[in-house]
Formats: C-alpha cells, sequence, structure tokens
C-alpha cells in the first residue's frame, strides 16, 4: 500500500469514526444500554481485579468479550464513559473493513454503505449497546476480508483469516454456524482451483491447508484453555462450555422466529430485487455466493437459542451491506449516464442525512426520557452508604434491574452471579441451574448494608401472593425476603419502581 492509499484509508477512518460518535455520542450519559453489556464489561473489570471469570465470577458468554473489556480496563478508566466509547471504536472498525472489502465500488458509495450499516445499528436500539455482535463480526469480517477476498495473494493471509475467525469464536460461540461455512467454502474453492492437477497433488494440497488452518482457528481456543489449566480451574472453564453447548434456550415457534428476521424485510427485498437485475453477473463472483449463503448462517445463529433479542439481528448486517456493495458495483453506467450517477448519490446523500439527523434526535429525545433507573439507584445506594457511619466501608448488592450501580460506584458484585436477571428471572434460573444456597451464603458472609430491587412489582407483594408473576423466580424472592427481614434491613421507595433496603 502506498503513502497515497494510506492517508486515504486514515482520513476515511477518521470521517467514520466521527460520524459514528456522532450517532453514539448521546448516549454516554445513559448508564444502561443493555443489561448484557454492562455484565461483559463488569467480567472485563474482574479480571484486571485479578479475579477469573467461571471460576470467581460467572457469566455464560465465552471469555473473549471479558478479555477485550479487560485489556481496555489497562488503559481507560472503569467507568460507563469507556463502555462507550469501546462500542463506538469498534463498531468504527467494522464499518471500516466493509469499506476496503467493497472492492469494485466506487468510494463514495462504499462510504455510504457504510455509514447506512452505522445508522442500521442505530435504527435497531441494542445496536447503540457494547453488545458481543459489534465485537465478533469485527473479526469475523476481517476473517473474510484475509479468506475470500485477499487470500488468493497468500495462504499466510488465509492462516491469518483463520485465525481471526478463531478469536470471533471465543467471543461468541453461536457463529459455529459461519465458522463451518467459512471452512466448507474455502475446501470447494480450493478443490475448484487445484481440479486440473493430478489426484496425489490435490490431495497433498488439500491435507496441509487444512491441517493449518483448523491449526489456526482454534489457537485462540487452546489458548484460554492453557490460561485455565495454568490457574487449575480448567474444571470451571469446561463446565461452562457444557453448559453452552446443553443449551440455554427458549421454546420458540417457527413463524416467530420468521417473523423475528422479517424485520430485515426491505434490505432483503433489495438484495433479491438487484440480484434478479444482474444475477449473471452475480454468480461470476465467489466471494458473492459465499456472502449470501453467510446471510443465511448469521440469521440461523440469531434464531438457534429461541431468545429472539433485538441485538441478534446485528450479525445478519455485515454480509446484508457487503452483498449489497457488491451488487450495486454489478450496474454499469453507460457514459452519457455517469451524470445521473452523481446526481442520484446526492439525492441519496441528501436523503440519508435527513433521516439521520431526524432519528438520532428522536432517539435522544425518547432516551432521555426514560428515567436512568441505574443512576437513580446508584445515587441513592451512595448516599445511604456515605450518611451511615457504621455502613462506610461495607457492600451493597443488586437483587434486580440494572447492575449498572456496579459500575457507577466501582463496585464488583458480592455475589458469584454477575448478572441479577439470572437468579430474579424463572427462565435464567431453571436454565442456568444456580444454587440459591451458594448465593445467600455470599451475602450473609459479607457486609452488605444496601439491597437493591427494581421491577414493577415489589419483593413483599411477590412473596405475600398479592399478585401473581410467572417470570419472576418465586423461591428466589422467598428467600431474599427472609434475608431482608432477618437482617433487619429498612425499605425505602425511590420511584414506581425502585425501591432500596438499608442498615
Amino acid at each position: 500500500m502506498n503513502l497515497r492509499s494510506t492517508i486515504k484509508y486514515l482520513f476515511v477512518f477518521v470521517l467514520l469514526f466521527l460520524f459514528n460518535f456522532y450517532l453514539r455520542s448521546f448516549t454516554f450519559e445513559f448508564s444502561t444500554l443493555d443489561w448484557d453489556e454492562l455484565t461483559y464489561f463488569i467480567l472485563g473489570k474482574s479480571i484486571v481485579s485479578g479475579f477469573l471469570p467461571y471460576r470467581d465470577y460467572w457469566d455464560l458468554k465465552p471469555i473473549g468479550i471479558y478479555l477485550i473489556h479487560a485489556i481496555s480496563l489497562f488503559v481507560f478508566d472503569y467507568s460507563i464513559y469507556t463502555l462507550r466509547l469501546s462500542g463506538v471504536f469498534f463498531s468504527t472498525l467494522l464499518s471500516f473493513v466493509l469499506f476496503i472489502s467493497i472492492q469494485n465500488l466506487s468510494s463514495p458509495f462504499r462510504f455510504l454503505l457504510s455509514t447506512s450499516m452505522l445508522f442500521l445499528f442505530m435504527i435497531f436500539h441494542s445496536g447503540l449497546a457494547s453488545n458481543t455482535e459489534i465485537y465478533f463480526l469485527l473479526f469475523e469480517a476481517l476473517a473474510f476480508y484475509l479468506v475470500f477476498i485477499e487470500g488468493h495473494k497468500n495462504f499466510l493471509l488465509i492462516r491469518i483469516g483463520f485465525f481471526v475467525l478463531g478469536i470471533a469464536f471465543i467471543i461468541k460461540y453461536i457463529i459455529i454456524f459461519d465458522i463451518l461455512l467459512f471452512w466448507l467454502a474455502y475446501n470447494v474453492l480450493l478443490l475448484i482451483d487445484y481440479k486440473d492437477f493430478g489426484l496425489k497433488k490435490i490431495l497433498h494440497r488439500f491435507i496441509y491447508s487444512n491441517v493449518q488452518i483448523v491449526l489456526f482457528l482454534i489457537l485462540p481456543f487452546l489458548f484460554s484453555c492453557v490460561l485455565y489449566l495454568a490457574h487449575n480451574s480448567f474444571n470451571s472453564y469446561f463446565e461452562a462450555i457444557l453448559f453452552v453447548l446443553r443449551g440455554h434456550s427458549k421454546v420458540t415457534t417457527f413463524s416467530s422466529k420468521i417473523e423475528f428476521l422479517l424485520q430485515l424485510k426491505y434490505i432483503l427485498g433489495l438484495l433479491v430485487f438487484l440480484f434478479f437485475l444482474n444475477h449473471k453477473e452475480f454468480l461470476k463472483s465467489r466471494v458473492n455466493i459465499v456472502s449470501s449463503i453467510w446471510i443465511l448462517t448469521s440469521s440461523l445463529g440469531a434464531i438457534w437459542t429461541g431468545f429472539l433479542y433485538e441485538h441478534y439481528l446485528l450479525a445478519i448486517f455485515y454480509p446484508m451491506f457487503f452483498l449489497l456493495g457488491n451488487l450495486l458495483s454489478t450496474i454499469k453506467f453507460e457514459t452519457h449516464k455517469k451524470k445521473l450517477k452523481s446526481i442520484f448519490f446526492v439525492v441519496l446523500l441528501v436523503i440519508f442525512s435527513f433521516n439521520v439527523f431526524k432519528t438520532r434526535s428522536h432517539l435522544k429525545k425518547t432516551l432521555m426520557g426514560i428515567p436512568d433507573q441505574g443512576r437513580i439507584v446508584a445515587d441513592a445506594i451512595a448516599k445511604r452508604i456515605s450518611s451511615n457511619k457504621r455502613t462506610h466501608n461495607s457492600l451493597f448488592f443488586i437483587s434486580n434491574g440494572t447492575h449498572s450501580p456496579y459500575v457507577l460506584l466501582d463496585q464488583l458484585p458480592p455475589v458469584k452471579w454477575v448478572q441479577p436477571n439470572n437468579y430474579s428471572e424463572k427462565i435464567f434460573f431453571e436454565n442456568l441451574n444456580l444454587d440459591l444456597g451458594e448465593l445467600f451464603a455470599s451475602l450473609e458472609s459479607k457486609p452488605i448494608s444496601v439491597v437493591s430491587w427494581c421491577y414493577k412489582y415489589s419483593i413483599e407483594e411477590l412473596d405475600s401472593g398479592t399478585v401473581k408473576d410467572e417470570s419472576i423466580n418465586g423461591i428466589y424472592v422467598k428467600k431474599l425476603n427472609l434475608y431482608l427481614k432477618n437482617g433487619n434491613f429498612k425499605g425505602e421507595k425511590l420511584n414506581k419502581e425502585c425501591q432500596i433496603y438499608y442498615l
């Protein structure tokens, strides 16, 4: 790459970052966008503090996402701002990889597509959070670029590509469908390229290539296993992996899954239209075919567990936008119609800019109109602890609701399970098979002076049977109410949903 190209790409990255920062900047003051992002960040903090995920603190995600946040916390403060900046940086990198991957389209259109993908992340509100999709998609996209776009130049790039894909895997296991696709597609293309050679040479190349790419693919996972073996905690790691393999799932109808995917119907419809417009050119490109199947495998991953969370759809965006860019590049403009192309781009840019400003303003107004329960609870906890000298060095426990106070007040959870809904919600409690005895033993062994609860029904209402709620773990509520009574905790109502109990 020459100096001119380097400056060009650096300029593009800076523009993408500034645009993305503008899209997300209004979220920096909001302590909770998604509960999962807080869990990953807290576990990253636990690593920096010398603890080990799965052994000392538990969550069901692979270790990669915790390590990413741990690395950021070696450099930056443990705060919501660091979490938000991490999301901006990684999603910008993802859009930049999209820009350099679509090579047959003019730079202005590539830039528009890259920013459009970031805009779509904002439309699907969970895309504003620092969810795993932003992180594993970056490594998947980079692997796709190295293996299928640049891999023909050097086999080393292919090996690096599969290593990068292995990093994506230890961020989220559900991409196993994409990994199988990448591996199969690489081998099919390898056999096609060597079809005119003798059987002996084909077998030699096939075996030689696969031994290396599989080794590079599993290296990140092997590194994580060695880490736990070195800490004599491999059983904890292995049990977490087995849990994921056994399936943390929810029963969901097929029609619900299809309806969930059809939220992307407009982009999918545009892809189908462009395909029929120029399907002959489309079929000439290997990467078009692979990226088309990638849309299917990422869709399968998005609906696999039955938990149809909005941010699962983000995994489908990258292959869709990549394919969209390649399909647009097959449309040829005659010389006398090039002015029309420029006018078309300007019109698109104006419409896009208007919608960016309008949607961002609407989202900002909507979010800022929602009480930030995390900050409300954190302020109440801080005030209660500081006003009571007896409890100055004590801990607090988030029994339900957002656990952002752990970040806002710089405290690790006093129990092993980081995310409150793991034990407060019935479906998570049953799937995870948690030990409530261990949880309350942890609470009783530590100086807990404040407990918070945020839900539409109070602990007392749920325990007494005044109200019925099948989604809440009734056993946990009873034990929690008993713990509060035995500890002589006093109650204080903060708002319609939140209250704290204090000594």
